[in-house]
């Protein structure tokens, strides 16, 4: 059903709670009104890739608390500062948020447990900010366009993006997906279980790609569509430099900023809904959430 003033998003959602859901070790933070966020750029202490990590600020009102760790994958040739909305407003609902740039900014399956194993290591550096903050027990492996086709593939155990003779294996702590922009084209993908969200912009070509990618994969699943949002939806601008891209999409329709924020919101509560067993985030996907979302279940 279409609820109030328009239609922003449109979900796709199916939940399965007794089954495969999980629950961060730690609690569960507050998400209303919304975390405080700090961020800190590093150097991944394997790879010497850059990363910029968004992450709520633990001397505020998630003082306490652990924090699933988001590793944002970036689009083909998009650097990642391109993110820092997405990442900030996503590091808001609870979650650490860390979006790296792999050389040549085309990203690799490797960079999702490089990226967590740094993170794990500023968990136990008392001279780190993310000292004491970090839940090394659940990774949230998520992406855009090319990265996104790099999650679905490392959820089956594929190097995708990876050098010659490298290997993937899916790290236990895998726990949830979210793929922005992105389907994964020839790969033969399931999700294996692991609670997965594909989120896209109306204005993305091939809608009836995306969601074949949605009905490939098995519960627990959600498919929504960000309303007047592009391939670039999720980023801070329309088109970044260098990025590749098919410049036969409509204009995005609506700000950068609002779309963002959009994409960063529904990723945020399908997360809450599974990792932290958030009933109002649940609720928020499963009867539409606010007078601006359709929601469809099966």
């Amino acid at each position: 059903m279409i609820l109030g003033r328009g239609l922003i998003a449109t979900a796709v959602f199916s939940f399965a709670f007794a089954a495969g859901a999980v629950q961060a070790s730690q609690g569960r933070p507050p998400s209303v009104p919304l975390l405080e966020v700090r961020s800190v750029s590093q150097s991944v202490h394997v790879s010497g890739d850059p990363v910029d990590i968004y992450y709520p600020d633990p001397d505020g009102s998630a003082a306490g608390y652990r924090f699933p760790v988001v590793v944002y994958l970036q689009g083909a040739n998009v650097d990642k500062k391109y993110y820092s909305q997405f990442g900030q407003q996503l590091a808001s609902y609870g979650f650490i948020v860390a979006i790296p740039n792999h050389p040549r900014l085309f990203t690799a399956a490797t960079v999702l447990t490089e990226v967590f194993e740094h993170l794990k290591r500023q968990d136990i550096d008392s001279d780190s900010p993310l000292n004491g903050i970090v839940d090394t027990q659940t990774l949230v492996a998520s992406g855009h366009s090319f990265g996104g086709t790099t999650v679905f593939a490392a959820l089956n155990n594929i190097c995708f993006g990876c050098d010659a003779g490298e290997v993937f294996e899916r790290p236990p702590e895998l726990k949830a997906a979210v793929i922005t922009a992105s389907n994964p084209g020839v790969l033969d993908i399931q999700n294996q279980g692991i609670p997965t969200a594909i989120i896209v912009g109306s204005f993305n070509q091939r809608q009836d790609v995306y969601l074949q990618s949605y009905e490939n994969i098995k519960h627990p699943r959600a498919f929504m569509v960000v309303d007047g949002a592009d391939h670039f939806g999720m980023a801070d601008i329309n088109e970044p430099p260098g990025a590749l891209f098919s410049d036969e999409e409509p204009p995005q329709t609506i700000p950068q900023s609002v779309t963002s924020t959009r994409f960063a919101h529904w990723a945020g509560q399908f997360l809450r809904a599974w990792l932290y067993y958030d009933w109002l985030a649940w609720w928020s996907i499963q009867s539409g959430g606010d007078d601006f979302v359709s929601t469809t279940t099966d």
